[in-house]
């Protein structure tokens, strides 16, 4: 009989790789299927977004017509153009 009663145990370090590798791969399936299963967000339309701007007309209504209010009063601003979200729209230069 040995001296020493008690048996060491000897620790498997393949089984236990193994164990964690099945672990983290059990782990990464579920991460997977719960964002499988989220709801879909409704996909945006590429069509461009129209801004109308406003006219001497709609900013200011009066009874009667005046000859600056026929003319274009947008027509020296600058136009912005975004072509990622297809926007384009005009604004004053100052």
């Amino acid at each position: 009989m040995p001296e020493n009663s008690v048996e060491q145990r000897k620790i498997n370090w393949k089984r236990v790789l193994i164990g964690v590798g099945i672990g983290a791969i059990l782990v990464g399936l579920g991460v997977a299927i719960y964002f499988l299963l989220q709801p879909k967000p409704k996909s945006t339309s590429t069509e461009p977004i129209k801004v109308s701007t406003p006219s001497a007309k709609q900013a200011t209504p009066s009874a009667t017509t005046t000859p600056s209010a026929d003319k274009d009063e947008t027509a020296d601003w600058k136009t912005y153009t975004n072509p990622t979200y297809n926007l384009s729209f005009k604004y004053p230069t100052e």
